[in-house]
């Protein structure tokens, strides 16, 4: 049996689609419930300005700027208009203006909808800043595989950071997660909780599948010929679909879907059956692996230091009483010797 491929200008056209029609739906969804907006609701700005904790006067004023009613609503409106471009051109460089202005929106607008905004929002915004990479880079094949590496990667990553954080919830261990997720009033299903109430090996059961999906996203690339990445793909889209059967997620759908081009194009062989360009381009996750490395080593060296280094306040060190001590004056008692 012959295993779906996908070349990776198709890729990059579904990451790009399935981005757009997310942020049109979000934007649709926002404009159409001014309720939300009012005390109490979930989009009102009052109670996400008390969270805001802004040090730069400058940031916190564009913040407020951004957070007025009809400067929202026109950014919402903006973000539409340069998404839908982005679905109906064929244009190239109309698609990648129409994606730079919706992704510009999205940012500006996070701080207004820090309480309403989910792991969709990211899943849209990661593909929207992978698309543009490729677009932008001239829409090269190198350029377009980074892109679309970057996707892969970034939601291989929200996938396993996800597993990894259930895996530690006591309440997932213990199997109580599910039931208590569908028994909620906003997000549960009580035909679901009263039979996960009769039959309770259910529920531990599809706790155990959902933290063996999430964590085992990266096995997707354990094979070139992409059969692994469609079986966890499709596993993953079952996923969704059952969460917006039961907890009304839908965007997390289209959201993470937009994701799931770049994964199985990454995922599968190098050079696609019958496209005439080059072979893809891997270096991306080498360089990120590598970066990653690094980044990792220069953490744990600057752990042990900083745990090995003698304290500021000593007799010996930079502090004030090491300078007081080597000018020929004793040292100010630590409070631990008072």
């Amino acid at each position: 049996m012959v295993t779906p491929t996908l070349s990776r200008h198709r890729a990059l056209r579904l990451c790009e689609v399935l981005a757009a029609v997310t942020e049109v739906v979000s934007s649709a969804e926002y404009l159409a419930r001014p309720a939300d907006r009012r005390p109490g609701g979930v989009e009102f700005w009052g109670d996400a300005e008390a969270l805001t904790t802004l040090r730069s006067p400058r940031t916190h004023a564009l913040v407020r700027r951004v957070a007025d009613a009809r400067t929202t609503d026109a950014l919402h409106v903006l973000k539409v208009v340069a998404s839908g471009t982005v679905l109906a051109s064929s244009r190239p460089a109309h698609r990648l203006v129409g994606g730079l202005v919706s992704a510009g929106c999205h940012a500006l607008l996070h701080p207004r909808h820090r309480l309403s905004s989910d792991g969709s929002d990211h899943a849209s915004f990661v593909a929207q800043v992978g698309v543009a990479l490729a677009r932008g880079a001239g829409g090269s094949p190198p350029s377009i595989d980074a892109g679309l590496w970057f996707v892969a990667l970034s939601s291989a990553m929200a996938y396993t950071a996800a597993g990894v954080a259930k895996l530690m919830s006591p309440g997932w261990r213990s199997g109580d997660a599910v039931l208590g997720v569908v028994r909620l009033r906003v997000y549960g299903d009580p035909a679901l909780a009263r039979y996960l109430d009769r039959v309770p090996g259910c529920g531990r059961g599809l706790e155990v599948a959902v933290v063996a999906l999430e964590c085992g996203f990266g096995l997707a690339w354990a094979d070139r010929s992409g059969r692994t990445a469609w079986a966890v793909v499709l596993a993953s889209l079952s996923f969704h679909l059952a969460n917006a059967r039961v907890m009304g997620l839908n965007r997390f759908l289209t959201a993470f879907a937009a994701t799931y081009p770049a994964v199985l194009y990454t995922a599968g062989p190098r050079r696609v059956r019958g496209d005439t360009g080059p072979r893809r381009d891997d270096r991306f996750p080498r360089a990120a692996a590598a970066l990653g490395a690094g980044a990792a080593v220069v953490g744990a060296a600057l752990s042990v230091l900083s745990r090995t280094a003698p304290s500021a306040a000593g007799p010996s060190g930079p502090g004030p009483s090491g300078v007081r001590a080597r000018r020929g004056h004793d040292p100010a008692p630590h409070p631990a010797q008072t």
